[in-house]
């Protein structure tokens, strides 16, 4: 098995709970702890409470309807592909939602506590943690072969994966003739490095085993550049693990070398690909749908105001009339405006 340097890239593993900054509800309301709740709070709003908050109605429904159409385009593009499809399009929708605090923010809330309850939290710490352990393999030195050519795993990756590159013109004679024993071998190694650790949240289980099984097929340029994996780690707050889909979107579009589909896990038993999935198709939509009913319920309140504005309008209305007509049978009945009638008539 390769020696894993331990002063390269060492990490600050510090684990953070810092609670999520979701600003103010513009309605006055606060944000409850679920979008259920959170119905319930705005259809027990009085009518007057409504008046006074009409702009925040209308501004609350329009951040609402930029949030279900984010989230029905991840689900959309999420259930076109596997497990690591899925996680990649986790990625980019938190980063939507995180981008301002308010409805977003709380609706991202809402979506980590299910994410976390089905599949398990995972802490910055974890992720580093793993990020750091499979930066170091691949820098950690691979011997084979009599000469005893010694060379960092990324460099006999980049030969597999970079054929032309100068950087491995003189080792290249030399590793082609142990190519055959690379993969296996490096796949073994890294298995070895993934079981280091036993205490592992599943969700990192996974996404190493998908590594590994990439090896197993091939697939191992992402490992000369593994640049991505430190990117990733600057992901704060809850569920950090999406930001996993950052080097995988990298490493599909810049290497092509790596297989997308399930990333089953091995201990779990494709029990985790289950619960990907059903997280798409149960639950995320489930989301989209309770925010669907939020809306309908603002959108209630703002037609019971604009209802009582119109009943205003034409209660006034009626009082003007009938007050000019009561006006008009005065002036009319009175001694004076008899005589200048006459005066026109006479």
């Amino acid at each position: 098995m390769p020696t894993i340097q331990n002063n390269y890239l060492d990490a600050t593993l510090l684990e953070t709970n810092e609670a999520v900054d979701l600003g103010k509800d513009a309605l006055g309301l606060g944000f409850k702890e679920n979008i259920s709740e959170q119905i319930k709070a705005v259809q027990a709003m009085r009518v007057w409470q409504a008046y006074s908050k009409i702009a925040a109605l209308r501004e609350s429904t329009q951040q609402l309807d930029s949030i279900i159409a984010s989230l029905q385009e991840c689900i959309q593009k999420a259930s076109e592909g596997g497990s690591a499809v899925i996680v990649s399009r986790l990625f980019t929708l938190k980063r939507q939602l995180s981008a301002s605090p308010g409805y977003s923010s709380w609706v991202l809330k809402c979506i980590a506590d299910i994410v976390d309850e089905k599949l398990g939290p995972v802490t910055e710490a974890e992720l580093h943690t793993m990020c750091t352990d499979i930066q170091r393999f691949a820098h950690s030195k691979y011997t084979k072969g009599k000469d005893g050519l010694n060379q960092a795993v990324n460099m006999w990756a980049r030969l597999f994966g970079s054929k032309y590159a100068w950087s491995i013109q003189d080792y290249k004679a030399k590793m082609e003739e142990h190519k055959d024993s690379f993969f296996p071998t490096i796949a073994l190694d890294l298995h070895q490095v993934r079981h280091q650790r036993a205490n592992r949240p599943a969700v990192l289980r996974w996404f190493f085993w998908g590594l590994v099984r990439n090896v197993n097929k091939g697939y191992a340029g992402w490992l000369d550049d593994t640049e991505p994996l430190q990117l990733c780690k600057k992901e704060k707050g809850r569920m950090v693990w999406v930001s996993l889909g950052f080097p995988l979107m990298m490493w599909t579009r810049d290497i092509a070398t790596l297989d997308l589909g399930p990333f089953r896990s091995g201990e779990d038993g494709g029990i985790l690909e289950w619960e990907f999935g059903e997280l798409i198709s149960l639950d995320l939509p489930k989301i989209a749908m309770d925010l669907v009913n939020l809306r309908s319920a603002m959108n209630e309140q703002m037609s019971q105001v604009f209802g009582l504005q119109a009943k205003a309008l034409a209660l006034l209305v009626s009082a003007c009339v009938t007050g000019f007509q009561l006006l008009g049978k005065a002036v009319i009945g009175s001694g004076e405006a008899s005589q200048v009638l006459g005066n026109y008539t006479g």
